[in-house]
């Protein structure tokens, strides 16, 4: 009986191995050109992971992208002010803060690309940065507001528990985040 586990798991193990080895090739080829190839797909289905179960699963991630994107978006004022933001990032910012911000959009999580997303926001606005069709009254009441001091207090305010329990205590955090120049 000891033969035969080791042998099961000689090779269990390399199946394993090579699944996650052709999962993370899979992964990356995706990453970089945005869609997979038919070789890709040819090896997934060797390592036991039929077509089907990785197009839904790449339509799961496309949506939830998607869907992110338009949140974080939507807590600045919808897509017209994130397009004006953004032109006028690229035109003002220095190429490190713009690659800066981007690494934090691209690589980070929802909750920190919303944070570097409304810091840029009131670095456009106290610029002078004049969106469309930006609500009437969006900063209203942010005057008297105290400024976050740093990006650190910005997120350590968006992480505790009120921010996403208490719509007082999300307003106040988003009034501060208008008036601070934390990026």
């Amino acid at each position: 009986k000891d033969e035969d586990q080791t042998e099961g798991e000689e090779t269990t193990e390399p199946t394993q191995t090579n699944t996650s080895n052709v999962v993370q090739k899979a992964t990356e080829e995706f990453a970089e050109t945005g869609k997979l190839s038919d070789k890709a797909f040819v090896e997934l289905e060797k390592a036991g992971i039929p077509r089907q179960f990785v197009e839904a699963y790449i339509q799961g991630q496309e949506a939830i992208s998607t869907a992110s994107a338009l949140e974080i978006q939507e807590s600045i004022g919808g897509n017209a002010n994130y397009s004006a933001m953004s032109e006028w990032a690229g035109e003002n910012l220095s190429d490190g803060d713009l690659e800066a911000y981007n690494a934090i959009v691209e690589r980070g999580t929802v909750e920190q690309a919303r944070v570097a997303v409304k810091g840029m926001y009131a670095q456009f606005l106290a610029a002078g940065g004049k969106a469309p069709n930006l609500a009437q009254g969006a900063t209203s009441g942010a005057a008297g507001a105290k400024a976050f001091g740093s990006a650190a207090a910005m997120v350590e305010a968006m992480q505790d528990p009120r921010y996403k329990n208490d719509p007082a205590y999300r307003e106040q955090v988003e009034k501060r985040i208008a008036v601070s120049n934390a990026f």
